[in-house]
């Protein structure tokens, strides 16, 4: 197999990945970054009108101005053929780079400076996080969803319980050795 010598999706190129599902207004594509594909990339796009319009321009998408009552006139983009082979040629050739950030990881660098109380109050924050999110993932979960949304949901369900029972059985680590917290730095020498 070849190698993949391009750089992950670019910003143009996720929106129209959107619209390869179907025809979508503005508020729709915007409802979706900040959902289901907030989840997976960190993606927020501040000028999302001027860049569907200059993709309409570049012939990449189309729209239909759809009338409504006591409601301002909206705008339905669809993908144009172009459009549909940029977006495929995209996919098919693009690398995927798994990033983690991770808020929590900062300021646990400096566990052996801080309280084992506050140790313990960002641990148990996080864990109700996560427990929040196998929540939603459980209220998500389709049992007749297509098979890419069943094995999206269960890598997102398996990451987010190994990042849990992690938390639970290796917190000691940072809470148990009260000596630990009397140093000046946190250096591993």
């Amino acid at each position: 197999m070849g190698e993949i010598a391009r750089l992950p999706l670019n910003t143009r190129e996720i929106l129209l990945c959107l619209l390869l599902n179907g025809p979508m207004a503005g508020y729709d594509i915007k409802k979706a970054l900040d959902g289901d594909i907030a989840g997976v990339l960190d993606i927020r796009i501040s000028n999302l009108y001027p860049l569907l319009n200059e993709l309409a321009d570049s012939g990449l998408v189309q729209f239909v101005r759809v009338e409504q009552t006591s409601r301002p006139n909206k705008k339905v983009y669809c993908l144009t053929e172009a459009g549909r082979k940029l977006c495929l040629d995209a996919l098919l050739h693009c690398r995927i780079r798994q990033k983690f950030r991770s808020e929590l990881l900062f300021p646990l660098q400096f566990a052996c400076l801080l309280p084992a109380s506050h140790i313990d109050r960002l641990l148990d924050d996080r864990l109700s996080e996560l427990r929040g999110y196998l929540d939603e993932l459980a209220r998500s979960s389709v049992p007749t969803a297509a098979a890419y949304h069943k094995f999206k949901i269960g890598l997102a369900r398996a990451m987010i319980e190994a990042e849990l029972e992690y938390i639970v059985s290796e917190r000691h680590l940072l809470t148990a050795d009260p000596r630990s917290r009397k140093r000046r730095s946190c250096n591993t020498a």
